[in-house]
């Protein structure tokens, strides 16, 4: 992997669209959040609307709610 790849990477976001219940759970339609792994992206789903809290299950999987 190149140092421009590495440097891209480092600064990867992705855009979350919520839609039905986890938009009004999330108190907005949207949400642009940084990260390069599911865990970091959920975690920092969880940490910024309140509301979507509990997304992982004690074992580390996704909730079904």
């Amino acid at each position: 992997m190149s140092m421009n790849e590495i440097l891209s990477l480092a600064n990867t976001s992705v855009t979350i669209e919520f839609q039905g219940l986890a938009r009004q759970k999330a108190g907005r339609s949207e949400l642009a959040i940084p990260g390069q792994t599911l865990a970091q992206l959920l975690d920092h789903v969880g940490r910024t609307c309140p509301g979507l809290s509990g997304l992982l299950n004690d074992d580390g999987s996704i909730s079904r709610k």
